[in-house]
């Protein structure tokens, strides 16, 4: 492996209580935080049972907007990120650990929802960018119809 290298983690789970939490860095950057639990599964043909486990989330800038503005507690996502796991002293002088998903990518679970997309406006260095680009005809991917 690379060093540096961090692969990709994909979690599905459920928003917890408060819901998303948006705050802002000294320097302006948004930072929306907040928990999912990732269900577990029952022991099934000789394989043993997983425990269900909450997940800290961080998603940044616009990502971080957006979520604060979609997303609520009891709503079901996908999560696409990186794992990062941050060493810190506690109180009492003893070393603790925690880790968080740093989302790269978050949606819906369309099995439990439907959603109403509208696009935000994107920006770069240059001020605003398109928010929607022409869709490829069906014919460019292959498609039968």
């Amino acid at each position: 492996m690379t060093e540096g290298y961090a692969p990709l983690t994909v979690l599905i789970g459920t928003v917890c209580e408060p819901g998303p939490q948006l705050q802002f860095t000294a320097t302006g950057l948004a930072l929306c935080k907040f928990s999912i639990r990732v269900a577990g599964k029952n022991a099934k043909d000789g394989q043993p049972a997983v425990e269900a486990y909450f997940r800290n989330v961080a998603a940044w800038r616009e990502l971080g907007e957006s979520v604060n503005e979609s997303l609520q507690a009891g709503d079901r996502v996908i999560i696409q990120g990186i794992l990062k796991t941050r060493e810190y002293e506690k109180q009492d002088g003893t070393k603790g650990s925690s880790t968080e998903l740093n989302a790269w990518n978050v949606g819906a679970e369309l099995s439990y929802a439907t959603v109403v997309i509208t696009r935000n406006e994107r920006k770069d260095d240059n001020g605003p960018v398109a928010a929607t680009a022409p869709a490829a005809p069906a014919s460019d991917f292959g498609a039968p119809f």
